[in-house]
């Protein structure tokens, strides 16, 4: 049946203008519903933490394991023929590579809204190309690093005394 025979042209919402206001006016109860929703929801009031200076990630780590990927493989420094160490200050993080320095970069650390981490994000990619990752201390001397992708990994450090 071609759209001439439907009658779609002669009755669609072109040239009937009762269908065209009627969608205007379900148009702004959607927007009220939504807003409605949108600011009574408890999302929009949590409050995250910018963590201090001198919070739980400054200092040295250097990196024991990664997991992960599309084939879930484990790589270590052996595995790979590279070190990894990461230095945290209060504002910027560096990664040496092979005891030569790769690259610093800026991060931001807040505090997840559960309280199981921390959100970092970075100003440009530091371990892969994600310029955002999750923060985990299971432990006092053990850092949990893990990219936002279900593709990622997660890396283990340990603090460097």
């Amino acid at each position: 049946m071609s759209w001439r025979r439907s009658g779609w042209r002669r009755s669609g919402w072109r040239r009937s203008g009762w269908k065209r206001a009627g969608w205007k006016r379900a148009g702004w109860k959607r927007a009220g519903v939504m807003a409605l929703v949108l600011v009574g929801s408890p999302s929009g009031c949590e409050v995250s933490t910018i963590l201090p200076a001198e919070g739980p990630l400054v200092g040295e780590w250097s990196w024991v394991e990664a997991t992960g990927g599309i084939a879930g493989v484990t790589i270590t420094p052996a595995s790979t023929g590279q070190t990894i160490v990461l230095r945290f200050d209060d504002e910027r993080v560096e990664l040496v590579r092979n005891d030569e320095l790769e690259r610093t970069v800026e991060y931001r650390a807040v505090t997840k809204p559960d309280g199981s981490g921390l959100e970092l994000t970075y100003d440009g990619p530091l371990l892969t190309g994600f310029e955002s990752q999750t923060a985990s201390l299971p432990e006092e001397d053990v850092l949990i690093l893990t990219d936002p992708c279900c593709d990622g990994y997660e890396y283990r450090f340990e603090s460097v005394p």
